[in-house]
């Protein structure tokens, strides 16, 4: 929060106030990160800065010739790295969008008393902006505080525990104490981010913040002089870091047609991309995704026009009350909201929107609109209320004084909000996948398998079993005697038994050779496909690799260790059939 605020501020002054050249190219570029999932801005530092294959320190091994990489993202500075870097623009946005509607009175007063521009920056702009910059600081309390894509992907590889990751450990306990233990920690979180806001409310009741009144609004420009191409040069640095460099690795990534092959130009292709282009269930859901999004992003922003309204100029007793439920949802973790929405809506309180897209607006409401009101409310403090008697004096209603008057003067903050809500909506994973039903038989799922730690504190480990699973793959089909033992345990209904008897596998999947090193925290093996294909892979997956994995990776250390002299395997005695001991022989010879 602290870091995202010391860097958002001059990042916000720069482009929003001073005549730095390209500051609508940079304004676009400084918010781009905000538009990528927080999951895949993860994965990309993992790519780039992996201590065993990240792209940027296999860079800087070459270059400084090092023998161990120099960054690892796998520690507790990565994991802020990465949270600061992608939750930035939340500050950002509120900043600027309020910096712009500031009243350049007291800044051309300071200016006339001989106060150089960096004096009227720190004594007059930094002070009159306390409601946004506070404002910016607790979404991205909140917004890092409740993530949980960040953590899991950086943090939990480096034995790097947070409340957001612990939550989804004891949520998957599956019984009682987990639940109880989940949402203790939830409550606590919760209970932490309305500490912050109560004491942002009492910081800011203690001053006037008024700087939009009668007058001209447009603030000045002030001119950098020599520090406009050093200034031009410093924010161009922080986006290409922040934005290129980690939508650059994603690009790469996706362009490499194996994994296993390094960035070489005969491995670089579009074979990725054609399911994506060509699929209709793809289409399907990026359509879904967009059209929930904008309802969403839509409803989210009028109710949060009156919340932040009620809360900020009116004197209604328990006007905090809305304000405080939006806090207490954005700071909750997606999975305990999700947790949360399919108990109440699943019909056992009457009303049931369960399977529906409106329990996934909902909950998109419920965990973003937080962002979008603190927006607002800052924008909010800044109208001096003179404005407003001045309209109603005039004879206008007080529908006609929002409309001519605090919504124009509020616009870039109420389409900042909007954006805010739309685009978590649009790219949230975790909630969504709170709501499968038996119905996404035919949604498309992905995934990838990869190992946490190689065994006995090597290096890498070793690829093999893949000539068994693809076999097993092949063969894959359920018979009328397998078919006659399942109707047997009365475990499955008719229409299921009737799906496996004429089961046909649909799955894309790619793999590394077998024979090649592998390392933790890498795909070796991707899966893509019907969700329930995936699923019936799953186990088969495990059960394959894993042992012969394992198998081939400790032959290896052997052979090495040896140095040349023979070696022998035993694995037989100790096999379960005669396949394990085939398989167990086959992956030691690799």
């Amino acid at each position: 929060m602290v870091a995202s605020v010391i860097i958002t501020f001059p990042l916000a002054w720069l482009v929003g106030r001073t005549d730095m050249p390209g500051k609508k190219t940079y304004r676009t570029l400084l918010v781009a990160s905000y538009m990528i999932p927080p999951y895949v801005g993860a994965i990309a530092w993992v790519q780039l800065l992996n201590p065993s294959v990240g792209y940027l320190n296999s860079i800087f091994k070459w270059i400084l010739q090092l023998q161990q990489s120099p960054f690892d993202i796998y520690t507790m500075g990565g994991l802020a790295w990465v949270l600061t870097l992608f939750y930035s623009p939340f500050a950002f946005i509120t900043i600027s969008r309020a910096m712009e509607k500031m009243d350049p009175t007291l800044e051309e007063a300071a200016r006339v008393s001989g106060a150089s521009p960096l004096r009227t920056l720190v004594d007059v702009t930094l002070p009159l902006m306390a409601p946004s910059i506070l404002a910016g600081g607790l979404l991205v309390f909140i917004a890092a505080g409740s993530c949980f894509g960040i953590p899991a992907i950086v943090g939990m590889p480096g034995n790097i525990e947070v409340m957001t990751t612990r939550i989804v450990t004891y949520i998957y306990m599956g019984n009682d104490e987990g639940i109880r233990d989940a949402t203790a920690l939830a409550a606590s979180l919760m209970f932490l981010a309305n500490f912050l806001l109560f004491f942002m409310t009492w910081m800011l009741g203690r001053k006037d913040y008024t700087t939009i009144s009668g007058k001209s609004t447009r603030p000045n420009i002030v001119e950098l002089g020599k520090w406009k191409w050093p200034a031009f040069c410093g924010v161009g640095l922080y986006a290409f870091i922040a934005v290129i460099l980690p939508l650059g690795s994603i690009l790469l990534t996706s362009l490499l047609k194996s994994m296993s092959r390094g960035v070489t130009w005969s491995n670089i292709g579009f074979d990725a991309w054609e399911p994506v282009i060509t699929s209709s269930q793809y289409m399907e859901s990026i359509w879904n995704s967009v059209v929930y999004g904008v309802i969403a992003a839509t409803i989210g922003t009028i109710l949060s026009v009156f919340i932040a309204y009620l809360a900020v100029k009116t004197k209604v007793k328990g006007r905090s009350f809305p304000d405080l439920l939006t806090v207490i949802g954005g700071s909750t973790p997606s999975i305990v909201i999700a947790l949360a929405l399919v108990i109440t809506f699943s019909g056992n309180f009457g009303l049931n929107l369960y399977s529906s897209m409106w329990i996934l607006v909902v909950s998109y409401l419920v965990k973003y609109m937080t962002m979008s009101v603190r927006t607002i409310a800052a924008s909010l403090s800044q109208v001096h209320v003179s404005l407003e008697e001045a309209a109603l004096n005039s004879g206008a209603s007080w529908i006609r004084t929002c409309k001519d008057i605090i919504m124009p003067l509020i616009a870039p903050s109420i389409i900042a909000g909007w954006f805010l809500i739309f685009m978590p909506s649009f790219y949230e994973l975790t909630m969504s996948a709170g709501y499968l039903d038996e119905g996404y038989v035919d949604k498309i799922a992905v995934f990838d398998m990869f190992f946490r730690r190689v065994p006995d504190g090597g290096g890498y480990a070793v690829m093999a079993g893949l000539q068994q699973f693809i076999d097993a793959v092949d063969h894959l089909k359920f018979t009328g005697e397998d078919i006659d033992y399942l109707r047997s345990t009365k475990a499955f209904d008719e229409k299921f038994l009737t799906y496996l008897a004429n089961f046909k596998l649909h799955c894309n999947i790619w793999a590394i050779e077998e024979g090649m090193p592998i390392f933790p925290q890498e795909p070796i093996v991707t899966v893509e496909g019907p969700a329930i294909e995936c699923q019936l892979l799953e186990t088969l997956l495990l059960v394959t690799f894993n042992h012969q994995c394992l198998i081939a990776t400790k032959a290896n250390r052997i052979v090495r260790s040896a140095a040349g002299r023979p070696v022998m395997e035993f694995g037989a005695r100790r096999a379960q059939g005669y396949d394990a001991a085939y398989f167990g022989a086959r992956a030691s010879y690799i």
